[in-house]
């Protein structure tokens, strides 16, 4: 026995609505036709585009596929961008559109072996377009990001589009290019999701100051847990009740002597290995979970959000003008408030 599409509507409990689809408001369509108009004996045939005037979803892309190789060329692709004006308006849905022809021309023309998720949407004259409009090239990402809700992920990896060869990470005689600590990241967040991390997951970081910590942070991140950062100068006992309190599935080690921990990651080889997946992180997916002194009983974590960060570099940015050249450095307690 089948299904009707209003019983459906009804099991799932949304309200119906006649101006919209209750279950979809985005559809992409890709269909494969003969794009060749048929022929009737002795009647003359012309193909007419109709016009739609009503949208039944906020959005809906289709693609046809040309196999006829007419003025598209053989395997060639057209296609339009319907749009609900209550929702979106006509330079938004032109900017969408100009987003996944960018996508398109990544994958028909660019790297095959490259994943899709981390093929960038904006081209290379509207990031120039960006970066003068704000005169800032240092702010840009931090401005874009306040502005789209980007995850301290999605903000790296703005920096990583825009600056590839530039220092992202200093540390006493060696430096790392933010190609280069993007590349160890990934490599280290592979073997967290190997070790069976995922989104929400808590996992702690045992790492002093230096490349690995940073790196580490940036891996666990990318996998879509959050960090708890663990000095090695903390004693014992409190690195345990830190560990143990924040509910760690994983102990992402830099060092020797870490607490106990029955699941453990070491942080060396990050120079070579698989990469894992880019996979977008929500701006309010927590970041990472500081712990308070102790001073006046049980210290206490407290869970930080992408966004409160992201907000934190946005204002940065605006208070203090800074730019591509600026340095920042790292001089006060990760670990603990």
């Amino acid at each position: 026995t089948g299904v009707s599409f209003r019983q459906l509507v009804d099991g799932v409990g949304v309200g119906r609505d006649l101006s919209t689809s209750p279950l979809v408001q985005a559809v992409l369509a890709l269909q494969s036709v003969d794009a060749g108009v048929p022929a009737f004996g002795g009647v003359a045939v012309e193909r007419m585009d109709v016009p739609h005037r009503v949208s039944p979803f906020d959005l809906r892309l289709v693609a046809t596929v040309d196999e006829s190789g007419g003025d598209a060329g053989a395997g060639g692709l057209r296609g339009f961008l319907e749009f609900s004006t209550d929702v979106f308006e006509a330079g938004t849905a032109e900017r969408l559109l100009g987003f996944w022809r960018c996508v398109l021309e990544e994958l028909a023309f660019g790297d095959l072996d490259r994943l899709a998720g981390s093929v960038p949407m904006m081209g290379a004259d509207e990031r120039r377009v960006l970066l003068e409009e704000f005169g800032n090239a240092g702010g840009a990402a931090v401005e874009l990001a306040g502005a789209g809700g980007l995850s301290l992920v999605g903000l790296f990896d703005c920096s990583c589009e825009l600056f590839p060869d530039r220092v992202a990470l200093s540390f006493g005689e060696r430096e790392l290019t933010y190609r280069e600590l993007d590349a160890a990241s990934r490599r280290v967040a592979h073997r967290l999701s190997v070790a069976g991390v995922g989104a929400g997951d808590m996992v702690g970081l045992w790492a002093g100051p230096g490349f690995e910590l940073v790196i580490g942070m940036l891996a666990v991140l990318r996998v879509g847990a959050a960090y708890v950062p663990v000095s090695p100068e903390l004693p014992t006992e409190r690195a345990e009740h830190v560990l143990a309190d924040s509910g760690a599935v994983v102990l992402l080690s830099a060092g020797r002597g870490w607490p106990e921990h029955p699941n453990v990651v070491l942080l060396e080889g990050w120079e070579s290995g698989p990469l894992a997946p880019v996979v977008p992180v929500a701006d309010d997916s927590a970041a990472y979970v500081i712990y308070t002194s102790g001073t006046t009983g049980s210290p206490k974590g407290v869970v930080i959000e992408h966004r409160n960060v992201v907000r934190l570099f946005t204002h940065g940015v605006k208070e203090y003008g800074l730019g591509p050249e600026d340095v920042w450095t790292l001089f006060h307690s990760y670990s603990f408030d």
